[in-house]
Parts: structure tokens; sequence; C-alpha cells
């Protein structure tokens, strides 16, 4: 007897467990699952839409859209669709619209949910007629420039994921030659907009011109400087401007389309190279040619593209001087 009141509760316990499991099941793919799922996803989102218009796109997403709890609701919500599906198994011609509305449903979720933890967004801007592969990523960095020797020290932000904050106090250790400098981010602007202004009160001559241009519904506004060596020119898609101060009826010649050798004399700081592409950067001592004194401590990058007959950019400063083609000989970094 025993052994019989054993198989019994065996039998029973099992038949409880089942049960149990079942229910389990049915509230999983069931409509009192789904319809909560579906009223907290939409008072989320509803609520992103007000949050993005007050702190920006880069703080919702990091509060709310690639949070935890949010990717879990739409995982529920995908278990939901899944058990749902499988409670019509073994499924009959007369299923397949509703599978696959369901299928369709759970991979945009999926989908949704793996681009929030491991995707990369950004802009591939093509301007017309030309061709890109830069993708501009929504992040920022802070960059700290020493003109001598030419370093850069770059440091990736998150300023803008907590706009609310205007006074973050972050702290960045930058080296500088045997120690390390705090350098302290204090205010925080996230829609701050830059306004200079050039007037004809200085105590020195330092001419200067405002430079607008117009390219289909793209502008560019900015002041070029003739005594400054990073801002006495720039480069605007094709286009060169400069704006060049001579001294002499030599360098007036020259500027006006004698030739000239410039020379530049640069110590390489930074540099990387690809499979078709490299470039390099540092500070260089460039002598116009003119006659005129060289002008030391201008940061120089150079970029040398495509194989066999290839392309040389060499940026000076902010200006960048026409492209060249090289057929043969190269470049050597020691």
């Amino acid at each position: 007897m025993a052994c019989l009141d054993v198989s019994w509760a065996s039998v029973y316990d099992d038949e409880r467990g089942c049960l149990s499991m079942k229910r389990l099941r049915d509230l999983l793919g069931s409509l009192k699952m789904a319809v909560p799922l579906l009223l907290a996803i939409a008072g989320v989102l509803a609520w992103g839409t007000i949050y993005e218009t007050r702190f920006g796109t880069a703080a919702v997403q990091r509060v709310i859209y690639h949070s935890w709890w949010f990717q879990g609701l739409l995982g529920f919500l995908a278990l939901n669709l899944a058990v749902a599906a499988l409670e019509r198994y073994p499924w009959k011609r007369k299923h397949i619209p509703f599978l696959l509305a369901h299928l369709g449903i759970i991979l945009i979720l999926l989908g949704g949910i793996i681009g929030g933890r491991f995707g990369i967004e950004g802009q591939l801007i093509i301007p017309e007629g030309q061709a890109e592969r830069a993708l501009e990523l929504p992040t920022n960095v802070l960059v700290v420039h020493e003109p001598n020797p030419g370093a850069h020290h770059v440091f990736p932000t998150s300023f803008e994921t907590t706009a609310w904050r205007h006074e973050p106090h972050t702290l960045f250790g930058v080296p500088f030659k045997d120690r390390v400098i705090q350098l302290v981010v204090d205010r925080y602007y996230p829609d701050a907009q830059v306004e200079e202004q050039v007037t004809d009160d200085g105590e020195t001559e330092n001419p200067a011109v405002h430079v607008v241009i117009h390219h289909g519904e793209q502008q560019e506004s900015l002041w070029l400087l003739a005594r400054d060596p990073e801002r006495f020119g720039l480069r605007w898609g094709e286009a060169h401007l400069f704006f060049l101060e001579p001294q002499t009826e030599q360098e007036l010649a020259s500027l006006l389309g004698q030739p000239q050798n410039i020379a530049v004399d640069g110590k390489v700081t930074d540099g990387s190279a690809g499979p078709d592409s490299g470039s390099f950067s540092g500070v260089a001592t460039v002598d116009m040619g003119d006659g005129t004194a060289p002008l030391p401590g201008v940061p120089f990058t150079v970029t040398v593209t495509g194989q066999g007959m290839g392309t040389l950019l060499l940026t000076v400063g902010d200006s960048g001087l026409p492209d060249a083609t090289v057929a043969e000989g190269g470049v050597t970094i020691q």
C-alpha cells in the first residue's frame, strides 16, 4: 500500500505541476498580459516624446529607450506574442496570416532591443554630385590641443545624455610633459549659440573679412583673418578661399598667379594607415616662398588616398591646399 500511495502522490504532483505550467503559459499568451504591456509601452513612448522635446535625443535614448526596463517591456511583449502563436500549434493553413503578423511584430521588437544594446546610430551626409564614406555619429568629444609640440588629447564626453545637469563638474586628466593637469568642466550648455564679434577698434592692425558662402540649401558664415595662420583661409567642398596680406610687389605678383613654392617643414606627432589611405599630422614651420619670415607652430595634416594614381591633400592650419595627384614615390614615417 505504501508503494501505491507514493505512486498516487507522484501522479498528483505531476498533474498539479502540469496545471501550473499551463496556467502560466495561458497567462503569458493572453490578452490580460498583452493589453497592460501595450498600454505601458504607449505611455512610455508618450513620456519619451515630451522628454526628448525638453532634453534632446541623446538624453531620451539614455534614460528611456536604451534603458533595461524599457527593453524589458519590449521583451515581454515579444514573449507574449510568441506564446500566443505557440498556443495554436499544430498550425493550419488558416493560421498563416495570424502567424506572419505575430512573427513580423516579434522581429521588430527584437530588432529594437538588439539595436538599443549593440547598435550604432549616425548620419551619412552625401552632398549632391559627391561621394562620402564617413559616418557622422551623434556623440561629442572634448579635444585639448597643445600648439607646441602639436599634441591632441581627445576625451569622449556624454554631457548631452544628462542635459538637465548644467554644472557637471567633470574632471579630465590631461597629460602635460611630466605631469597630469586636471581639467574641470564647470558648465555645459546644451543649446549654446556661438557669436563671434569682430570690431574695428583694435590696438594693432589685423585685416579681416566676413565671408558668407551659399550652395543650394547649405550656408556657411565665418571671418577670415589675414594675420592668423589658422584663420586666413578655408576649404569648402572643392573651393579654396584665402585672405592674404601681401607686403611687397613680389608677394602680390605671386598671389596673382606667379608660381610659388611653399615649404612645409614639420614634425609628425600622430598618424594612421589603412588599406587604401593614410594620414598623419603634427606641427610645422611654413615658408611661403615670398620673402616673408617663416611661420612657426602651424598645425598640419596630410591625407593620402587611393592606390596607383593616388591623391595627396595637405591642410595647413584650417586651410586646405589643392589636391595633388601622386603617380610615384612614397611617404616614409620614422
